[in-house]
């Protein structure tokens, strides 16, 4: 599989992105394909794990990140009670 083709027209109309790069990463980390840098020929050498076959554990999967990514979002914007917003974010009880 070539993958250059793909690159080029994402990049013909966004120069700064990184979808395919990040897909293939992801790939790699699971072990579906062997190295996501040489786009002159993937492998792949497995199935999808579980985890990204099925479409109920993807979901889920994604709402966790985004409420991850929100959770930062709110942490920047914590206006400077950073030590609390932490502590209230993992659930931990200041002792005096």
């Amino acid at each position: 599989m070539n993958g250059y083709w793909l690159r080029d027209k994402l990049a013909a109309k966004n120069r700064r992105d990184r979808r395919l790069e990040t897909s293939l990463g992801m790939l790699q980390r699971f072990g579906v394909i062997d190295d996501e840098n040489d786009l002159s020929d993937v492998t792949i050498r497995a199935e999808l794990p579980e985890s990204l076959a099925n479409p109920g554990m993807r979901s889920a999967k994604l709402l966790r990140d985004q409420r991850k990514l929100y959770a930062m979002v709110e942490y920047v914007q914590s206006n400077g009670y950073h030590r609390q917003f932490i502590e209230d974010y993992f659930g931990v009880k200041r002792t005096n």
